[in-house]
C-alpha cells in the first residue's frame, strides 16, 4: 500500500467517524502522531534496554509495529485534512551499518515532526512567512523519516542481537505491508455504532474472518 491510498482510505473513513473532530480538524491527528511517537519511543526503550522476555517479545514487536503503522494512520488523516496529497511507497531507503547512524535516523523522526508541529501551527497562525508550499515541503520530510525510522529501527534492534535468543520476532514486515494489515483492521472501527469499544468490536470481526 502507497501513502496516496492510505490518505484517501483513511480521510474518508475518519470524515465517517469523527467529522470535523468538534472543530480541530487536522490538530486532532496531529496529537494523535505525536501519542503514537510515544509509544514507538516506549516499545524501543524496552527493547533496547532488554526490558522483557522471551514471553512477551512478540507483543513488544507488535507494538512497535502498531506504533509505526498508527503514527502513519493519523499522519494520512492530517494530510486528508489539509488537501494535502503525498506520494510515498512506504518502501525502505538506503541505510549505513554503523549502529550511530541508527541512532540518528531514529532521533530524526522527531525533529521532523516538531518541525512540522512549529510549520503547521505557524500556517494556521498566519504568521512568520509560514505557507501552504512550506508546509507541504516539511510534511514530505516527515514523512520520509517516518518510513527511514521503521526500518532504522528494525535495523538497529537486529545489529544489537536480540534476535532469537530474546524471542524478538524480526525483521518487521515491508513497510507497506504492515501498513496494509492494521489498517484492514482499524478501518472496521465504528465509533459511531461503538463509541465505548469500536477496537474490540473490530477485532473480533477481523478474528471471525481471518484478517
Amino acid at each position: 500500500m502507497d501513502f496516496q491510498t492510505l490518505t484517501r482510505e483513511v480521510g474518508i473513513w475518519s470524515d465517517y467517524n469523527f467529522g470535523d473532530q468538534r472543530g480541530v480538524n487536522a490538530f486532532a491527528p496531529f496529537v494523535g502522531m505525536v501519542e503514537e511517537t510515544g509509544e514507538i519511543a516506549t516499545a524501543m526503550d524496552k527493547i533496547l534496554l532488554r526490558d522483557f522476555d522471551v514471553k512477551n517479545g512478540k507483543q513488544l514487536t507488535d507494538d512497535l509495529i502498531d506504533g509505526h503503522v498508527d503514527r502513519l494512520i493519523y499522519f494520512a488523516d492530517f494530510c486528508y485534512r489539509l488537501g494535502i496529497s503525498c506520494s510515498n511507497s512506504l518502501e525502505p531507503v538506503p541505510l549505513c551499518n554503523l549502529c550511530d547512524d541508527y541512532l540518528l535516523i531514529c532521533d530524526a523522526h522527531e525533529i521532523q515532526l516538531a518541525k512540522l508541529a512549529h510549520r503547521f501551527l505557524k500556517f494556521h497562525q498566519g504568521i512568520r512567512g509560514a505557507n501552504r508550499l512550506s508546509l507541504i515541503e516539511q510534511i514530505r520530510a516527515t514523512l520520509e523519516a517516518f518510513v527511514e525510522c521503521y526500518y532504522g529501527d528494525t535495523e538497529l534492534c537486529s545489529n544489537n542481537t536480540l534476535v532469537g535468543d530474546l524471542g524478538l520476532d524480526f525483521p518487521l514486515p515491508n513497510f507497506g505491508d504492515a501498513v496494509e494489515k492494521v489498517w484492514s483492521v482499524v478501518k472496521l472501527r465504528d465509533w459511531k455504532k461503538n463509541p465505548a469499544d469500536a477496537n474490540k468490536v473490530a477485532e473480533a470481526i477481523a478474528d471471525q474472518f481471518g484478517l
